[in-house]
């Protein structure tokens, strides 16, 4: 399981500009994952089977976010009871939820990670993890009246630790 929380920067969460708005502010978000790792079949391919988050953002609302993340290592290597570092991309796909409204926003985000695993000889241990994505989002309304068709982006910036009970899974 990996706990993560990050910034992200400000984004309009219409399909829409506002020329009236004032720029987005920044915001924060947490998440956790159940993820697999390193399966015996495909040594470089990784998996967040299953992810929750939660976005905040000042002077927006709020989003609830699932998610999961196919993830490939380009770099690094897994040797089974020895610690090492890790490099790669993923690829976030997910389904948001904003409380009291119709619209379902939905996530497209290219990743790249780094990360150390620290392990035990037995291979359970800890792992600390960056990332950096930029995030392209749809699902959300346009005013009526308006034909501009805005995708609203992000950058962020993220910070994890996980803990591994199994090499296979490590």
């Amino acid at each position: 399981m990996e706990l993560v929380g990050g910034w992200h920067s400000g984004f309009v969460q219409s399909s829409s500009a506002d020329p009236l708005a004032s720029s987005p502010a920044a915001g924060t978000n947490v998440e956790t994952c159940f993820s697999a790792r390193n399966g015996p079949e495909i040594p470089r391919l990784g998996w967040c089977v299953l992810g929750v988050g939660y976005q905040s953002q000042t002077g927006a609302r709020s989003i609830p976010w699932i998610y999961t993340e196919p993830r490939l290592r380009i770099l690094g290597r897994v040797r089974p009871g020895q610690s090492n570092w890790e490099m790669g991309a993923l690829l976030r796909f997910g389904v948001g939820s904003i409380p009291e409204s119709s619209e379902t926003p939905t996530v497209l985000a290219p990743v790249v990670y780094v990360a150390r695993h620290i392990r035990n000889r037995q291979g359970a241990g800890w792992s600390l993890q960056a990332s950096y994505s930029r995030a392209r989002f749809k699902g959300f309304s346009r005013p009526w009246g308006t034909e501009e068709n805005l995708i609203p982006q992000s950058n962020r910036l993220s910070l994890g630790v996980a803990g591994t009970s199994s090499p296979r899974l490590a």
